[in-house]
């Protein structure tokens, strides 16, 4: 070997900071045609013809993706621990690469995935979230384990997109036990060449849910919205809020209730009319706040009374006697009864739906995901046939609803029942065959199609 010759260029790595690096590249004497060999320390460092260290790429990926760190965070912490200071740019760009090396790794690890999913089998997951105009992201999920076994941008939710991913991960991964969806066309026929092939076809449940949801709450529940918007009662809540801080924070304030101190327990009932209990907020239709808050109010005086006990003050009789007066808006406004009885009927029926399918707050987009556990092939199959049984029981129990009502407008069960037929038909597994077109939604929960 002979020094063919000598290259510089700075490299930044978290252990080492930032340095010029400079390799000496040989070659073989006697036949030129070997490659160049070059630094085979450095190589395993950073990216031939990059400055940026492997090391460095995961860091910024990891802060990312995993702690969901902003550019400016994450440059500010290589600036703070590490003393490299990088352009958000070049953070963005990181990022990129980072995503780039891990569907690498995630592709050249396919011979072990397939042979773990084909031993204790999958049920593969699909899902799209779209963007009017601008496309989406179109993710393979194995549901129990909830791994991205593929993804891929796609210009729309259109089967001519979504079936070439659905081939290639089961190409790779071989096929499932099922497949799961929403209830949208495209997915369907999607998934058609594997529903030939025997494998049974799912429609989400948390889909099948909001499909029902907003069939059963959207109109009556856009006119509850629309009124308590004229009420201006929320506007009024908060400006009594900010009001009651003022009292608070200066306890010689003299406001619109006169001198005197407000206790703490006055403006925790306003907030708490305002925000409720304070736990994170489920998507419609699985929580109506706009009703929980008029359901609030109507508690309200009452609360008054154990929140904040006598003797009071000049000030927080006044502001409570304020507060009556904006809740009573609500009180003789005839049109309030008649909607929130509707939407608490509604709802009812709803969470008896749920309880039937057992979609927990835990399995829901912007429900605790740290209560969500992995799922057991075992206790999901158990599972399945415990849904199963209810949901036959429900049907009958929806049919006999609907024949013993005296009306012939449609209720809450003749809208459930008919979502029942259109998408649901349970059948018992015969001679060891699957029941038709049943199956488990993303979350390992049966809702067939």
């Amino acid at each position: 070997m002979q020094i063919q010759k000598s290259k510089k260029r700075p490299v930044i790595t978290l252990q080492a900071g930032v340095f010029a690096a400079k390799e000496i590249r040989k070659q073989c004497i006697q036949d030129p045609s070997h490659p160049v060999m070059g630094s085979a320390a450095l190589s395993r460092l950073v990216k031939p013809r990059q400055r940026y260290s492997y090391e460095l790429i995961v860091y910024v990926g990891l802060a990312r993706y995993l702690s969901g760190k902003q550019r400016a965070e994450i440059r500010e912490g290589l600036l703070e621990t590490h003393r490299i200071k990088l352009s958000e740019g070049s953070v963005s760009n990181l990022c990129a690469r980072f995503l780039h090396y891990l569907e690498a790794l995630h592709l050249s690890r396919v011979p072990q995935f397939r042979q773990l999913l084909q031993e204790e089998g999958y049920p593969l997951h699909l899902d799209a979230t779209c963007e009017r105009g601008k496309g989406g992201l179109m993710v393979a999920m194995h549901g129990w384990r909830r791994w991205v076994l593929m993804a891929k941008r796609i210009p729309s939710e259109n089967e001519v997109y979504i079936r070439p991913l659905v081939a290639q991960t089961t190409a790779l991964f071989g096929d499932p036990i099922a497949t799961v969806h929403d209830l949208g066309d495209a997915m369907t026929k999607a998934v058609a060449p594997l529903q030939a092939r025997g494998i049974p076809d799912f429609v989400c449940h948390y889909h099948f849910l909001g499909a029902v949801g907003e069939k059963l709450f959207d109109q009556p529940y856009r006119f509850l919205r629309n009124i308590l918007r004229q009420s201006k009662v929320q506007r009024d809540l908060r400006d009594l809020l900010r009001e009651l801080r003022h009292y608070r924070r200066c306890e010689t304030y003299v406001g619109r209730f006169g001198p005197g101190p407000i206790r703490e327990d006055l403006l925790a009932l306003v907030l708490w009319l305002l925000e409720g209990d304070g736990k994170k907020r489920l998507l419609y239709p699985f929580r109506l706040f706009h009703l929980e808050f008029f359901q609030r109010c109507q508690q309200a005086l009452h609360k008054a009374e154990s929140w904040v006990p006598t003797p009071r003050t000049q000030a927080e009789h006044r502001a409570i006697k304020h507060l009556s007066t904006r809740i009573n808006r609500l009180r003789r406004d005839r049109r309030f009864s008649t909607v929130v009885t509707r939407l608490e009927i509604a709802w009812q029926g709803f969470c008896e739906l749920r309880d039937v399918l057992q979609l927990s707050n835990a399995e829901l987009p912007n429900g605790e995901a740290r209560q969500h556990q992995m799922a057991i092939p075992a206790l999901e199959a158990r599972r399945v046939q415990l849904i199963e049984t209810a949901t036959k029981a429900y049907q009958k129990e929806l049919r006999e609803r609907v024949a013993n009502a005296n009306t012939t407008a449609p209720s809450t069960a003749g809208v459930i029942l008919k979502y029942f037929k259109d998408y649901v038909r349970v059948e018992t597994a015969i001679a060891g065959h699957p029941p038709h077109r049943a199956g488990l939604d993303q979350f390992g929960h049966p809702v067939p199609r």
